[in-house]
């Protein structure tokens, strides 16, 4: 067992991937992307990744936590090869995670230590009892949301007074960064992320098509957006946001099936989204009435460390 290296960002990739098509059931990638992640600041591969080595040469299993926000919130996560799965890859995981997520509650002590948050979908029914033995508890699910895109989506109803183009990330960027973290500001796990760390999950991405982000202006001013990540053929949305001043009016599941549509109309089966079920703006009633889904449930697990 070792910390993971740019070099072996590949390989673990391809772990997560080869996790998400035996738990899902079918070939699929897996929503987070190493190679994005360790551009962040707040993941650090030298201190906060694991990897464990099979006899075969292969990677067993991976698991990373990211740094303390300003919230004292650290999360975690970890996956085993579905063919070396056992707890015991689960338990050692979960206690190389929990030492190091220790070392940052002493820090911050006086602050009242920190939240240590994992993951785990609900059918994997051993890793979320294992969980619970080590005394986290459940704060909240998350759906897994899914549209097939045959027959094509119905066309979408602007508000008045809303223009749909795409973006010019030379022009809109800073603008569709500031609109995003304004109207994500309340929600569950977001925290301020200064432009720059913004921009390897978004414009400076592998494979972002522009045509596929979709902004919609009020005159001057960006009332909502929504962009998708591309990878290996699948699609998945990334952002779909309005800000306050214009919802309730239809905006949001106008941009969801306009951007259905230009992705149907590009020849993708289907998409993909993840959505806080407790999410209080009503995403998930959103997502139903734009004909989506829900394909699978994943519980989000806390433990206080002081």
């Amino acid at each position: 067992m070792r910390h993971l290296t740019t070099a072996d960002l590949p390989a673990a990739q391809a772990l997560l991937d080869a996790c998400e098509t035996a738990d899902s059931g079918e070939l699929c990638v897996h929503e987070m992307d190493l190679a994005v992640a360790s551009r962040s600041p707040h993941f650090e591969l030298d201190d906060n990744t694991w990897v464990v080595l099979a006899a075969d040469g292969g990677f067993a299993a991976v698991g990373w936590l990211w740094t303390p926000h300003d919230d004292n919130v650290v999360t975690s996560d970890h996956y085993v090869r579905p063919d070396c799965r056992t707890l015991d890859f689960d338990a050692l995981l979960l206690d190389l995670i929990e030492e190091r997520a220790r070392c940052y509650a002493g820090e911050r002590r006086e602050a009242g230590g920190v939240r240590l948050l994992t993951w785990a979908e609900d059918k994997l029914e051993e890793r979320c009892e294992l969980v619970r033995e080590r005394g986290f508890k459940v704060v909240r699910q998350l759906f897994q949301m899914r549209l097939d895109l045959t027959p094509a989506p119905s066309p979408p109803r602007w508000p008045e007074g809303i223009t749909v183009r795409p973006i010019r990330p030379e022009f809109d960027g800073k603008r569709a960064h500031a609109a995003s973290q304004e109207a994500f500001r309340e929600h569950f796990l977001h925290w301020p992320t200064p432009y720059e760390e913004w921009l390897p999950y978004s414009l400076e991405r592998e494979g972002l098509d522009p045509e596929l982000w979709l902004l919609a202006w009020d005159g001057d001013e960006i009332a909502g957006q929504v962009w998708v990540q591309q990878r290996d053929g699948e699609v998945l949305v990334e952002d779909l946001s309005v800000r306050k001043p214009w919802r309730g009016r239809g905006l949001g599941l106008a941009l969801l099936l306009g951007e259905f549509g230009c992705l149907a109309e590009r020849g993708y089966d289907f998409v993909r989204l993840f959505v806080d079920a407790q999410n209080t703006t009503g995403a998930v009633e959103l997502y139903l009435r734009a004909g989506m889904r829900r394909e699978r449930r994943f519980y989000v697990f806390e433990k206080q460390l002081s």
